[in-house]
């Protein structure tokens, strides 16, 4: 991958970078216009079903992928949102979160302050699952879980659409996706 490609904001290259050099490892997910780019380490993943939330400073965001149609919970944001999980080797986990204008960024450790920003991250693909869990309110800040047999799968994937539905109450209807126009209710 080319850091320097100006996709990138500058708070994002530094990391990639360091990871070049080997003293990083990362995960990375941004959304864009219903695409998505996931990478995790040195590899690069094509899912089957993305699910993105974040809520911070009174803004919630919710897009994905999934029965093979993007998805955003309000039609009417329209900007990249990106996440960065970088693991300083034999150091701290810090996060980093970048939706349209807004930058949030977290230590993992139980020392840092308190926030009330929520984060879930859901990928999947037909050989894995995984489900990232970041709490800011609680001492332990961040969970990950992941799952390669298809029953654990599908229980990763059930608990991140019951998190997002408690929050987007119609968001999925029946497992489906409401039409664009009826997520139009839920617009903040």
């Amino acid at each position: 991958m080319e850091v320097e490609n100006s996709l990138f904001r500058e708070t994002e290259r530094n990391p990639f970078r360091m990871a070049e050099k080997g003293d990083r490892e990362f995960q990375y997910l941004s959304s864009y216009n219903g695409a998505f780019l996931i990478q995790f380490g040195d590899s690069f993943l094509n899912p089957t079903t993305v699910i993105l939330f974040h809520k911070g400073q009174g803004k919630q965001v919710c897009v994905g992928l999934l029965e093979g149609k993007s998805f955003n919970a309000d039609p009417l944001f329209n900007d990249a949102i990106s996440v960065m999980i970088d693991r300083k080797i034999e150091e701290t986990i810090s996060l980093q979160i970048n939706s349209g204008n807004n930058n949030f960024k977290h230590s993992i450790d139980h020392n840092s302050s308190k926030t009330e920003d929520l984060l879930l991250i859901f990928i999947e693909n037909n050989f894995h699952a995984k489900l990232i869990l970041f709490d800011g309110s609680l001492e332990e800040k961040l969970v990950e879980k992941d799952a390669y047999n298809e029953k654990y799968r599908n229980l990763l994937r059930y608990y991140a659409m019951s998190y997002v539905t408690n929050i987007f109450p119609e968001l999925f209807s029946s497992g489906g996706l409401q039409s664009d126009k009826d997520q139009r209710k839920y617009d903040n």
